[in-house]
């Protein structure tokens, strides 16, 4: 069985204009297939794009507000390293072997 690594980028939510592209839309696919090619020049292969719920604050003094964010979901093989049990704290970085803090008392004039 086959483990995966998954990684989520925000979607692209505008577009450039330019000459080639006749129609918004035409220029909003041309920023999804950048934003593939470029995380699949970094080995992830995209899964899917969903839609969440997410609470903003509108201002200053506004209240919570719920928008929506398109998320692009990758995808690769996972590393046989990334799944080893892990290892247990070095010694000698544990809480009681911290160093005391001194504390602070009353002053002193000699």
């Amino acid at each position: 069985m086959t483990s995966y690594r998954y990684k989520c980028v925000a979607a692209p939510r505008r577009a450039k204009k330019t000459r080639a592209h006749k129609t918004p839309a035409e220029a909003l696919a041309a920023a999804f297939e950048a934003a593939i090619a470029q995380e699949a020049a970094q080995g992830w292969e995209y899964l899917r794009t969903d839609l969440a719920p997410m609470e903003a604050r509108a201002g200053w003094l506004g209240g919570l507000t719920e928008t929506h964010q398109g998320v692009m979901v990758f995808r690769r093989p996972a590393a046989a390293q990334d799944f080893r049990e892990p290892q247990a704290a070095p010694r000698g970085l544990g809480l009681d072997d911290a160093p005391e803090i001194p504390r602070l008392g009353a002053a002193r004039l000699d």
